[in-house]
């Protein structure tokens, strides 16, 4: 799982077996030790959202409705777009499948990535 962060926008992109293990109902999560300090990062199924993006304990995680993510993965759908308002200022919200690349680089194992729609046709 990759998590891109611009301003207010976090975009997570997530390989096959990311997005089968959230549609039958699994969490996937991953981190990056920083120093003394271990970000985690992760996306949680449940039946029912508290709140869509969510940051505890050095933990930043989203909350994303069991249904939405089993269609999602069924589906065409590239992604799942959220906007979580906030006093200050909205927070968008992007899950994604992963897709590989249409230039291949070389240190870049992308076997569990998507098939790039440009290369299907």
């Amino acid at each position: 799982m990759k998590l891109r962060i611009l301003g207010n926008k976090l975009r997570f992109r997530l390989t096959q077996s990311e997005v089968s293990r959230l549609a039958n109902g699994k969490r996937v999560a991953e981190k990056v030790i920083i120093g003394k300090v271990t970000f985690s990062y992760g996306i949680i199924p449940v039946e029912k959202v508290t709140a869509p993006a969510q940051y505890q304990n050095d933990t930043l995680f989203l909350e994303i409705p069991k249904d939405t993510l089993r269609q999602w993965a069924e589906g065409e759908q590239v992604g799942i777009y959220i906007t979580q308002q906030q006093k200050k200022g909205d927070l968008e919200l992007a899950v994604e499948k992963d897709f590989q690349c249409l230039h291949k680089r070389a240190a870049e194992d992308e076997t569990d990535q998507f098939m790039h729609p440009a290369n299907s046709v």
